[in-house]
């Protein structure tokens, strides 16, 4: 059930949402924004984390595909590679027994700090961007 529910969000979740917003977006004529949360674990070998880093593969690939597809229509698309985050998603995700009560040691930034970085990539337009607590580990 993990499994399925993480793809379900990870790829169906991000599929469905863009097939209802870019005809929207296209019809306003005024074009907009899509941003794609990846995660810096695309560009890592990392154990248990093989399916999760793939449906963010995924989510990676289709930005960069949407980007140039959409280009015409004056939709841009950011691409978010974001590193561990404190939230209470994540403390629920981890657990607290086994690998997850490890990972869940491991520093974090503040949640405070993606929406900051997400805000930053719309306003300029940025086509990639790494947000990750320590940048020599984390590398887009």
């Amino acid at each position: 059930a993990g499994i399925e529910t993480l793809l379900r969000t990870n790829i169906d979740g991000v599929i469905h949402s863009v097939r209802e917003a870019v005809p929207a977006m296209r019809e306003s004529g005024e074009g907009g924004h899509i941003v794609f949360i990846s995660s810096v674990v695309v560009n890592m070998i990392s154990p248990y984390a093989a399916v999760y880093a793939a449906s963010k593969a995924f989510n990676s690939n289709l930005a960069r595909s949407l980007r140039l597809e959409l280009e015409a229509d004056g939709i841009g698309i950011s691409e978010m590679l974001v590193g561990r985050t404190a939230s209470e998603f994540s403390e629920k995700r981890l657990g607290s027994s086994g690998y997850g009560a490890k990972a869940s040691r491991l520093p974090r930034m503040p949640a405070e700090q993606v929406a900051i970085g997400i805000v930053a990539a719309v306003e300029s337009a940025r086509k990639r961007v790494v947000l990750c607590w320590a940048m020599r580990w984390c590398r887009g």
